[in-house]
């Protein structure tokens, strides 16, 4: 799930502070993943993860069952 998230905040830079009222955040948030389908079917290149610069440890694991959404 932190991959995923790391790379929303790396396509969509409005998600690494999420500056929206609270009314918006959910909105902003949907905006961002259904435009990031998009740009997965239009076979755009991903960029490089985002990673908060306060997370440490190991990446989490991906389960066989979810390795087909990476």
């Amino acid at each position: 799930m932190g991959e995923a998230i790391g790379l929303l905040k790396a396509r969509w830079k409005i998600l690494q502070s999420l500056n929206v009222g609270v009314n918006h955040a959910p909105q902003t948030i949907v905006a961002c993943c259904v435009l990031h389908n998009l740009c997965q079917i239009a076979r755009k290149p991903e960029p490089v993860i985002w990673k908060d610069p306060d997370e440490v440890g190991s990446p989490a694991r991906v389960l066989e069952s979810e390795r087909q959404f990476y």
